[in-house]
């Protein structure tokens, strides 16, 4: 494995990508917002997922796909981890 600039490692020929929630620092008003633009999900799937940190929000996507949803995570306050 090799390390990229912004921390995560990277898999040579890894095509499917997971996105890890680990807590929030912002307020549940905005990471619920977040989550609902990634996922699409309930309110009471978005709050579970919140309450059962850490927790998978996206599992088997692309890495754009991922990159993406840490971009609106982390704006929002999340520690969130691309796997």
């Amino acid at each position: 494995m090799r390390e990229k600039r912004d921390g995560q490692s990277e898999r040579r020929g890894q095509t499917e990508f997971t996105l890890k929630l680990f807590g929030t620092d912002g307020s549940k008003v905005s990471t619920i917002k977040a989550l609902r633009q990634i996922t699409g999900c309930t309110l009471a799937e978005e709050k579970d997922m919140l309450e059962s940190a850490p927790t998978d929000v996206l599992r088997g996507v692309s890495e754009a796909e991922a990159r993406r949803g840490k971009a609106l995570l982390e704006e929002a306050g999340v520690s969130v981890r691309i796997e």
